[in-house]
Formats: C-alpha cells, sequence, structure tokens
C-alpha cells in the first residue's frame, strides 16, 4: 500500500483541522482549514 498522498487528498482530510501555512517569504499563518480549490487557494 502507498502512504503518499496526493495534495488534495491531503487538503480534504484536513479540513476543519489546525493547519500551518509557510509562504516562500518565510511568514507563516496558522487556523483551521475552510475549504480550498484545485489552485490549492486555501481558505
Amino acid at each position: 500500500m502507498n502512504n503518499i498522498e496526493r495534495p488534495l487528498d491531503l487538503l480534504n482530510s484536513s479540513k476543519g483541522k489546525e493547519i500551518l501555512i509557510q509562504l516562500k517569504n518565510g511568514k507563516q499563518f496558522s487556523g483551521i482549514l475552510k475549504a480550498f480549490d484545485i489552485h490549492i487557494n486555501v481558505v
């Protein structure tokens, strides 16, 4: 069995959970993942 998840599957399983997002410039944001789209824009 493969333990590697596809990015959208991982995001889908993270809905309603606290996540940490790190941007390329080093800034970090944390919060509860409410939604995302196919371009991985998150709300």
